[in-house]
């Protein structure tokens, strides 16, 4: 459990470091926010989330619309308030009947 943990923090801190830093996305090689996105850790998908909102652009869009279907009702919490903030409305939609209540508010908040 301790090793675990140890390597999520790790993966934040290497996200946020990195994310501070500003590196991009390219063709060959994604940001370092992008390839966290499908971390096997919510916590850190959802730090993903977050940095991705504060990027912005298609690529970040489209990794968010991706982060909608994650098991993790935070995760798509985190992506759908992300996206609103993009102005990237239409994927919401398909929160409306999310089974987390939280997440239904927000796809219901952008009707």
């Amino acid at each position: 459990m301790a090793q675990s943990l140890r390597a999520v923090a790790v993966l934040l801190f290497a996200l946020l470091g990195l994310s501070a830093v500003g590196l991009a996305a390219t063709e060959r090689a994604p940001a370092p926010a992008e390839a966290l996105a499908t971390s096997p850790y919510p916590k850190v998908r959802i730090a993903a989330a977050q940095t991705l909102a504060r990027r912005g652009g298609d690529v970040s869009r489209r990794r968010l619309v991706g982060l909608l279907a994650d098991p993790h009702p935070l995760v798509r919490l985190t992506a759908a308030h992300a996206l609103r903030r993009l102005g990237a409305r239409g994927p919401l939609a398909r929160l409306e009947h999310d089974p987390d209540a939280a997440v239904r508010a927000v796809a219901r908040s952008v009707r």
